[in-house]
C-alpha cells in the first residue's frame, strides 16, 4: 500500500491586527436621551428603596456583649425575649384532612397583633 500524503498548512498570507484601541465607546453609548434619563431616574430609585427599606431584627438569640446589658424589665418583657420576634414566613404544608387551616387558625391568634400580612395559601389539587 502507498501511504498517503496530505498537502501541508498554508502560513497566513497577512499578519493578524491587533486591535489597540479596544470596545468603542459611541457603540455602547444610549441612543436616546429621554431612555439615558429614565435609566438613571431608575437608578437613582433602586438605590432610594435600598436605604429606606426597613429591615426584619434577626438579634433573636444573639448573646449581649459586655457593652450592652440584658433589660430589667417587667415579667412581659422577659417573656417576649424568651419567644423572640414572630418569624417572617410561615408555611404550612400537607396534604388534606391534616389539620392545616386549623393549625393555620391557632398560629394567627397566637401572633394576633404581631402580624403585619396574612396570605392563606391553602389549597387541594386533584387529580
Amino acid at each position: 500500500m502507498e501511504q498517503q500524503t496530505n498537502r501541508p498548512h498554508r502560513p497566513p498570507k497577512k499578519e493578524k491586527t491587533k486591535h489597540e484601541k479596544g470596545k468603542n465607546p459611541k457603540a455602547f453609548a444610549p441612543q436616546s436621551g429621554r431612555k439615558a434619563e429614565k435609566q438613571a431616574r431608575r437608578n437613582v430609585e433602586k438605590d432610594q428603596a435600598k436605604l429606606h427599606v426597613p429591615l426584619p431584627d434577626r438579634t433573636f438569640g444573639v448573646r449581649p456583649t459586655a457593652k450592652q446589658e440584658p433589660s430589667q424589665g417587667s415579667s412581659k418583657d422577659s417573656a417576649n425575649q424568651d419567644n423572640g420576634p414572630p418569624p417572617v414566613i410561615v408555611a404550612v404544608m400537607g396534604p388534606p384532612g391534616v389539620s392545616n387551616y386549623v393549625l393555620l387558625k391557632k398560629e394567627t391568634k397566637e401572633l394576633e397583633g404581631k402580624l403585619k400580612f396574612l396570605a392563606d395559601m391553602i389549597s387541594y389539587f386533584y387529580r
